[in-house]
């Protein structure tokens, strides 16, 4: 078709540019959607406006016919087109005015932007318009209005013709025809995911306003939103509620598992959901839950006029700060208004939230007797915060979750501990005291059960290493690791695990303690070195005089074979002669320096055969006082030399703590 020169002049034009106004709106690739959202918004809305003005009754009536290609994305054929077909009130002038004006206010009264149509050229390369309608401002006339929407030109071609064919009623289409690839995933969509996206969008309208028809025809398969939601709802209630006088309505819903698929709190603005939040995300409890025996998911509205003046111009967040920062201080915010929800939501969900935390509680318990008796007490002073745990953790998380509270607890209790030290509140005093000492004294008895129970299993398993028959080097390194890790140092045990106590709890505080570490590189490797009472610089830099050196010589258990040239008592010494003549380093190059006066504490854990003990008797070696081991101090180096039995340790370590064990039943 050809138009003239003075046609084209009288053309309406866009009174905006076109290309920028798009290209500047904001629509990420997974919100394809919402350009066939924004078309079926406008369809109630020119229904709701013909109901308003039409004299005659007639039913609203929207349909969304879906055409697709052969091609497939991730399974499903991809969407070529998209009509939005309505029996609303059409393209009349002032609505053609309307939309040819960008940011139009004409539909402001019901919270319309003006900016929908630009998410179809967003998404779509090809928008056309027709429009069949009666005008009641023309005498009932009926027009039949036709344009195409496009990026290409900002002039709109708008074909305006008395409509000569029979009419039937009010007919208006919004074709949406090949998507923009980027956006194609987004809209790719089965026909009940479509109709789900639909309802989520506008449930609260939905809810509120079933007299008009909705359906969507995806090729041969039909699907009525109105029944959708007849068919999901269970229950709904709707509360009032306010905040410093600005007033609220949350609308509860429980919807079957096939129209909703978790547990969430919507925030609707004119009728239309603008962002969703999972429900757990504020409740811990509800994690994973279904209600109603297992039947539906539990859906939260909240709407007020408030939302409807602070939506965001794209309809896809509120202009509304999160939290309760100094900036917003007399600004109400989105975190007090879903702390103000929360109450709601906790009284409509009571009973299923009781059975919720009861399960919690129960599993949390089962864990504590099982697994962690030390945390048994926090069952009494915080059981409140234990019930709304989140149902889903596995068990090291739950142990980290008790593990801070715990620390809470702790921190409450030295609070507490402070203000006892500093109240001048003398009639509350002994009985915040008496409170505060007992819980104090629960803790630290939970903690006590839990580090003895440690050692009863660390004992055990001592015991059970001088059992083993394996290869010398596995039962050696067995003992070695269960003691303390080897090739590291107390500076790389990060998380500080050894069990020293089974040789000398003094060990465990000394400045310098390195296990299975070289003097020198390539050098001799005691299998524990102990560095302590550094003294003041020496005078070669970078160096420590200590007062007192230590070290532990581990031999397997069972062995046997000791000569005069190979034993552990002389291994030690010979240790010794390096750090004396300043020929041992640390791991990290520091010369370790020894004073004249330096006591050196050197320990032979080992079994006593018959060839060590030769060696022994031989050099004027004493029995200790139990008679299970030998000792003797070494003038020259000023050593004390003590050989000690592996099943003297595992002894000593079992009378040392059999009381505590006898105490709890271990």
């Amino acid at each position: 078709m050809c138009f003239s020169k003075e046609v084209v002049e009288k053309m309406p034009k866009m009174g905006f540019n076109l290309n920028g106004r798009v290209r500047n709106f904001n629509l990420t690739k997974n919100q394809s959607f919402m350009s066939v959202l924004e078309a079926v918004i406008n369809s109630i809305h020119s229904i709701e406006e013909r109901s308003e003005k039409d004299k005659e009754a007639f039913k609203g009536k929207i349909l969304i016919d879906i055409k697709r290609r052969d091609t497939l994305i991730e399974g499903i054929k991809e969407i070529k087109s998209i009509a939005i077909i309505d029996n609303g009130i059409g393209f009349t002038e002032s609505n053609m005015e309307s939309f040819l004006t960008a940011d139009s206010d004409y539909k402001s009264k019901i919270g319309g932007k003006g900016i929908g149509r630009f998410t179809w050229l967003k998404v779509f390369q090809n928008v056309f318009v027709e429009s069949i309608y009666k005008d009641p401002n023309e005498g009932n006339l009926i027009n039949k209005r036709t344009f195409s929407f496009t990026l290409n030109n900002d002039d709109i071609i708008d074909d305006l013709n008395i409509y000569h064919e029979e009419y039937v009623d009010n007919k208006t289409t919004i074709l949406l025809e090949n998507p923009i690839l980027e956006y194609s995933k987004g809209l790719c969509k089965n026909t009940i995911d479509i109709a789900n996206t639909i309802i989520e969008h506008y449930i609260e309208y939905l809810l509120a306003n079933s007299n008009i028809e909705i359906n969507i025809r995806d090729e041969s398969d039909t699907v009525s939103i109105n029944q959708l939601i007849i068919n999901g709802l269970i229950d709904s209630k709707e509360v009032d509620f306010s905040i410093n006088e600005i007033p609220f309505k949350i609308k509860h819903l429980l919807l079957r598992k096939d129209l909703q698929k978790n547990n969430f709190i919507y925030w609707a603005a004119n009728n239309r959901v603008v962002k969703k939040d999972k429900l757990d995300s504020y409740i811990n409890t509800i994690k994973g839950a279904t209600f109603h025996d297992g039947a539906a998911y539990y859906v939260a509205i909240i709407s007020s006029d408030y939302l409807d003046l602070n939506v965001s111009d794209n309809r896809l967040a509120f202009n509304i700060p999160n939290d309760d920062e100094g900036l917003f201080n007399n600004i109400l915010t989105l975190s007090q208004i879903i702390n103000s929800a929360k109450h709601s939501i906790q009284d409509y969900l009571r009973d299923e939230l009781n059975r919720l935390q009861d399960q919690n509680e129960n599993r949390v318990r089962k864990y504590i007797s099982s697994t962690a008796p030390e945390y048994q007490y926090l069952l009494k002073y915080k059981k409140a915060e234990i019930r709304t745990f989140d149902p889903t953790l596995n068990d090291d998380k739950l142990e980290l979750m008790l593990h801070k509270l715990e620390m809470e607890h702790t921190h409450g209790l030295l609070s507490a501990a402070k203000k006892i030290k500093t109240s001048s509140d003398i009639d509350g005093y002994e009985e915040l005291l008496d409170k505060t000492i007992k819980q104090l004294s629960e803790s630290n008895q939970a903690k006590l059960a839990k580090y003895i129970a440690h050692r009863k299993v660390i004992i055990d398993l001592f015991e059970d290493g001088l059992k083993i028959k394996d290869e010398k080097y596995q039962k050696e390194a067995y003992i070695h690791n269960l003691i303390y890790p080897m090739k590291l140092t107390n500076e790389e045990n990060i998380e500080n695990y050894h069990n020293l106590w089974l040789i000398d709890e003094r060990l465990a505080f000394c400045e310098y303690i390195a296990s299975d570490e070289s003097l020198k590189k390539r050098g001799d490797r005691p299998d524990l070195l102990f560095l302590d009472n550094s003294a003041a610089f020496s005078d070669e830099e970078g160096c420590d005089y200590y007062n007192t050196i230590s070290i532990v010589e581990l031999k397997r258990p069972m062995r046997t074979g000791y000569s005069n040239e190979d034993n552990p008592m002389d291994q030690m010494l010979r240790y010794v002669r390096k750090i004396r003549n300043k020929d041992a380093q640390t791991k990290t190059g520091r010369t370790i320096m020894a004073r004249d006066t330096t006591q050196f504490y050197l320990y032979a854990i080992c079994d006593i055969d018959k060839s060590l003990e030769e060696i022994l008797e031989s050099r004027d070696y004493k029995k200790t006082p139990d008679d299970r081991g030998y000792y003797m101090y070494h003038d020259k180096y000023k050593a004390y030399i003590e050989v000690v039995p592996l099943d003297k340790v595992l002894y000593n370590a079992k009378q040392r703590n059999r009381a505590f064990f006898k105490k709890l039943g271990l």
